[in-house]
């Protein structure tokens, strides 16, 4: 396996620190599945995290997570969602939202949509929605909840999903 030595030198107040990382596995990317996603309007709804099973993967991973100041349930830096099953992502599952502006979302699998709630691709529920945030009812963002979108939530996120990424490498449990 190729690595790569990283030493920096950094001086503050007359002393002077190494520091010596070594990378390995450098220039491997994971390994990712993508869906495209048809055109559709762009929503992207939300659903309380407070609906889970006390003793399900979901809430397990709610265990984990934080609440932004958005309302939008997150661990590790990752928002968490729902999604259909054409996906083959389980619970816990890193995953991408590529807008079609370019902007990448990262989030993690929060919650699968039931095939008998979404399409006969298992991509869109009824609304036509393939990514559900999951968020804290009491703190989600006003304009998000008055619109039922959390594309609302920034300018940059009134963009249609172009593709969902999917990382099979990497999963929380």
């Amino acid at each position: 396996m190729e690595s790569i030595r990283v030493r920096s030198a950094i001086r503050c107040a007359g002393a002077t620190l190494v520091l010596t990382v070594i990378l390995t596995g450098a220039g491997k990317l994971p390994e990712v599945k993508r869906y495209d996603i048809p055109e559709y309007s762009g929503k992207k709804t939300y659903m309380s995290y407070t609906t889970f099973k006390a003793d399900s993967k979901q809430q397990e991973l709610q265990d984990m997570a934080e609440t932004d100041p958005n309302g939008i349930r997150a661990v590790s830096g990752r928002y968490c969602i729902a999604i259909g099953s054409r996906f083959d992502a389980p619970i816990g599952q890193y995953v991408d939202l590529l807008l079609h502006n370019g902007l990448v979302i990262p989030c993690v699998v929060g919650d699968l949509k039931s095939d008998k709630d979404t399409d006969s691709t298992n991509t869109f529920s009824p609304n036509g929605c393939c990514s559900e945030f999951i968020v804290n009812m009491t703190d989600i963002n006003n304009k998000c909840k008055s619109m039922g979108d959390m594309s609302y939530l920034i300018e940059a996120w009134q963009s249609p999903v172009k593709q969902i990424i999917v990382y099979p490498e990497y999963n929380f449990f």
